[in-house]
């Protein structure tokens, strides 16, 4: 018996949302190169034609997981006390719990947004933009910042996080041997580092 095909509206985002959940969980740590579209179906379980009816690339299907995660970290984020103290350390200690959220958005500008559609890369960018509206809201409320002002700040936080953690993700492998080799200076901590950088520019 052949493999029943999803017909209702229901169905097909049933089988959507099914190879999103397995996308996201094939980002293994310290990965290079995403899982090809050919992998994601056999673990998926569905066809591979029927895989690109959904996503016509594998960076237009990780764009959606990311979206996907980063919605999800920033829901979480709402149930953490955050305050004026420390609400950029529970950001930055929580996307250092979330390394496949921050391997992803590493490669958002220089890989998944570069093989997308426009329509694909606008969604996506909109989406991104009302996220750290969201979030930009509801950090006003605690550090007397306008959202304009958090709005930008975040921006330059991200771009900042997103340089930092391609290295520190390195270092989780090499950090010994360049301390064994005289050359720990080199060693870079994304938690430490990064909250240095960030209460300097945001002035906190």
């Amino acid at each position: 018996m052949g493999k029943i095909r999803s017909t209702s509206t229901q169905e097909k985002e049933s089988k959507r949302d099914h190879i999103i959940e397995v996308a996201s969980k094939m980002i293994d740590k310290g990965l290079v190169d995403l899982p090809s579209m050919n992998d994601i179906s056999k673990k998926a379980k569905v066809a591979k034609g029927t895989l690109y009816n959904y996503f016509e690339t594998k960076e237009e299907l990780f764009l959606e997981v990311f979206s996907g995660m980063f919605s999800q970290w920033l829901f979480d984020l709402q149930d953490r006390k955050l305050t004026r103290r420390n609400y950029l350390k529970i950001i930055v200690d929580s996307l250092s719990e979330n390394q496949n959220l921050m391997r992803l958005a590493c490669k958002a500008p220089m890989i998944l947004e570069k093989n997308v559609s426009d329509e694909v890369f606008v969604k996506f960018k909109t989406g991104l933009a009302f996220l750290i509206n969201q979030l930009a809201t509801y950090i006003s409320a605690i550090n007397a910042k306008t959202v304009v002002e958090n709005e930008k700040l975040l921006l330059q936080s991200y771009y900042i996080m997103t340089g930092i953690f391609p290295s520190h993700d390195l270092m989780a492998t090499k950090k010994k041997l360049l301390q064994d080799n005289g050359l720990g200076k080199l060693v870079v901590d994304f938690k430490k580092d990064t909250l240095q950088i960030l209460n300097t520019i945001w002035n906190d």
